[in-house]
C-alpha cells in the first residue's frame, strides 16, 4: 500500500510512503526505485520534497520526522519533539523551515538545516490534521478535529484567530494564490480575511442548504471565486464578500466533481446524473450540457488550452468534448471497471485514466488509441497525475 506520494519540483523524480515506515524514491522515467529511505519504525504519514528538490521530508507514526539527502538517500536530521504520531509535514517556501503537526494537538516549526525547534504552535484541542505555510512564509494554518482551524504568526509562534464555528473536524486547508484568504472544509466551506486579521468568518452556505458533505473545492486561478460540489450541488461564490453566485439557469444536480479552465473563464461540473455542464465563470450561465455517458462522473478535466473536456465515469469509460461546440471528439474503451480518474498531459498530446480494474492507461489525445496499460498496482488506481513536462505519469493506489 502507498501511504503517500509527491512529485520532486523538477518533477524528474518521485517519493513514495509505505506502511512499514520505508520511504522510496523512484526514477519517474524508467519507473526503478532510486533511493531507499530506512529510519522510521511505524507508517510513513506524509512525504515531500523541499522546494529546490535537495531534500526530502517524512513524518510517521514514530512520533518523529527525518530529512533526508534527495542526491545520496543518507538521513539528515530527525525532528523529535511531538509526543505522538505525525500526520503532516510542510516546507516553508524558501525552504528553510518546517513545519509538522500530529495526533498530540500541536503544530512545530524547526530549523529546517539543523533540525532544532523554533516554535510550538499551541492551541489545538485534539488531532492537527494539516499545517501549510502561507504562500509569502509569513503565516501558518492548521486544521483540527476539534472543528477549528487557526492561523498563526510564523516568526512569533503566535495564535492570530482561531477559525470557529464548524460542525465537524476540520481536515483541509488551503491559502488563495495570493495569500490573503483561507479556505477551510468540514461538514461545510468558510472563507476567512487572514491579510486583514479579520475575525469573522465568510460562511460559505447558502439558507436552507441540504448539500451534505463537501466534496470538493477550488479556488479560480485569479483567486477571485471559489466553487464547492458536494453530494447534492455545486456552488460558486464571491471570493472576497462569500456571497454565493447563483448558476442562472436554475439548474441543480450533484455536482462533486468541478474543474476551472486554464485561464479561469469556464467551469466544468459534472456529478451522479451521467452529463456534464459547461458554464459561464463569470456571468454563470450554462453553456453546454456534455452527454454520452451512461453512469454517474467521477472526474473531470480541461485540456491545457481550454478546447477540450475530459470525464471519467462509473460506465467504464472516459469521454472528450470538444469545450465549445459540446460535439463527442473521443470515447476511450478497454478499462473493465470504473473509470475513477482522468487527467491530460501538460501539452496536451495524451490523457490518462486510472481504474477499479487496478490498471492505469494512456491515451492519444487525438485519435484515442491506446498507448499503454499499467498494471502494477493490487489495488484501485485512485488517482493519475503528469509530470510537468509530460514525460511521466504517477499513479496511487
Amino acid at each position: 500500500m502507498v501511504t503517500s506520494v509527491a512529485f520532486s519540483p523538477d518533477g524528474l523524480r518521485i517519493v513514495s510512503g509505505s506502511p512499514d515506515g520505508t520511504a522510496y524514491v523512484w526514477d519517474a522515467k524508467t519507473g526503478k526505485v532510486a533511493l531507499t529511505l530506512k529510519g522510521h519504525s511505524g507508517w510513513d504519514k506524509s512525504v515531500v520534497f523541499s522546494p529546490d528538490g535537495t531534500r526530502i521530508a517524512t513524518t510517521c507514526s514514530d512520533n518523529a520526522a527525518r530529512i533526508w539527502d534527495a542526491k545520496t538517500g543518507a538521513e539528515l536530521v530527525a525532528l523529535e519533539g511531538h509526543s505522538d504520531w505525525l500526520q503532516s509535514i510542510a516546507f516553508s517556501p524558501d525552504g528553510s523551515r518546517i513545519a509538522t503537526c500530529g495526533k498530540d494537538a500541536t503544530a512545530r516549526v524547526w530549523d529546517a538545516k539543523t533540525g532544532k525547534e523554533l516554535l510550538t504552535l499551541k492551541g489545538h484541542m485534539g488531532l492537527v490534521f494539516s499545517v501549510i505555510f502561507s504562500p509569502d512564509g509569513s503565516r501558518i494554518a492548521t486544521a483540527g478535529s476539534d472543528t477549528t482551524a487557526r492561523i498563526w504568526d510564523a516568526t512569533a509562534g503566535v495564535e492570530l484567530f482561531a477559525i470557529k464555528g464548524n460542525t465537524g473536524r476540520v481536515r483541509g486547508i488551503a491559502f488563495s494564490p495570493n495569500g490573503s484568504q483561507v479556505v477551510t472544509g468540514s461538514n461545510g466551506v468558510k472563507l476567512w480575511d487572514v491579510k486583514n486579521n479579520r475575525f469573522d468568518a465568510l460562511i460559505l452556505k447558502p439558507d436552507g442548504f441540504s448539500g451534505g458533505w463537501v466534496r470538493s473545492v477550488a479556488f479560480s486561478p485569479d483567486g477571485s471565486q471559489i466553487v464547492t460540489g458536494s453530494s447534492g450541488a455545486a456552488l460558486v461564490w464571491d471570493a472576497t464578500t462569500g456571497v454565493e453566485l447563483p448558476l442562472l439557469s436554475g439548474q441543480t444536480f450533484n455536482g462533486s466533481r468541478i474543474a476551472f479552465s486554464p485561464d479561469g473563464s469556464r467551469l466544468v461540473i459534472g456529478g451522479d446524473n451521467n452529463w456534464l455542464w459547461v458554464w459561464d465563470a463569470k456571468t454563470r450561465i450554462a453553456l453546454l450540457r456534455l452527454e454520452g455517458n451512461t453512469g454517474h462522473i467521477t472526474s473531470v478535466a480541461f485540456g491545457p488550452d481550454g478546447s477540450r473536456v475530459a470525464a471519467a465515469s462509473k460506465d467504464k469509460t472516459a469521454r472528450v468534448w470538444d469545450a465549445k461546440t459540446g460535439k463527442e471528439l473521443l470515447v476511450l474503451r478497454g478499462h473493465t471497471e470504473e473509470v475513477t480518474s482522468v487527467a491530460f498531459s501538460p501539452d496536451g498530446s495524451r490523457i490518462a485514466t486510472g481504474s477499479e480494474d487496478k490498471t492505469a492507461r494512456v491515451w492519444d489525445a487525438k485519435t484515442g488509441v491506446e498507448l499503454l496499460a499499467f498494471s502494477g498496482h493490487s489495488s484501485y488506481v485512485t488517482s493519475v497525475a503528469f509530470s510537468p513536462d509530460s514525460s511521466r505519469l504517477a499513479t496511487t493506489s
